[in-house]
């Protein structure tokens, strides 16, 4: 058996921003009005080698995934930083899929401009959150597992 990490109790956690460095920590949203009620972020020991301000918001509707500009994108920031280990992120997914199943979490990636699925390692299906880990930040979006369309090009 693996030695357990901390608990979400034992890292300190800051709602939408707060101030994370080497000992790690939690952001969240808990506002129930808010479209990113659910999100967050947690962020283990040793992910971080300086104290950094960390922020989940939402993305201008610029943003599309296979044509739908209706989903939920999530901005993580700073965007582009990298960290040390595997953070957790949850992002919710919206009422209308009831097969969570057949959810993933995509991230924009910048340098090809594609969208780019997550190893899912956890749903949440009382808080309708899809988790998975990923070692940097960006936009981020849930959706149904798509056939990679950069496969097909001819």
């Amino acid at each position: 058996k693996k030695p357990t990490e901390p608990t979400d109790s034992e890292l300190p956690t800051y709602e939408q921003t707060g101030s994370i460095g080497e000992s790690g920590g939690k952001i969240q949203i808990s506002n129930e009005n808010s479209p990113l009620y659910g999100c967050y972020v947690e962020i283990p020991r040793g992910a971080l080698k300086s104290t950094t301000t960390i922020k989940i918001d939402t993305v201008a509707k610029s943003y599309s995934f296979e044509g739908d500009s209706t989903n939920l994108f999530v901005s993580l920031e700073p965007s582009g930083i990298t960290f040390e280990k595997p953070i957790k992120i949850g992002i919710p997914f919206n009422n209308n899929n009831n097969n969570a199943d057949i959810l993933k979490i995509y991230y924009f990636n910048e340098d090809e401009l594609i969208w780019e699925s997550l190893p899912t390692v956890d749903i949440d299906l009382n808080n309708r959150l899809i988790i998975a880990e990923t070692n940097h930040f960006t936009v981020f979006t849930v959706d149904v597992i798509k056939v990679r369309s950069e496969e097909h090009t001819s």
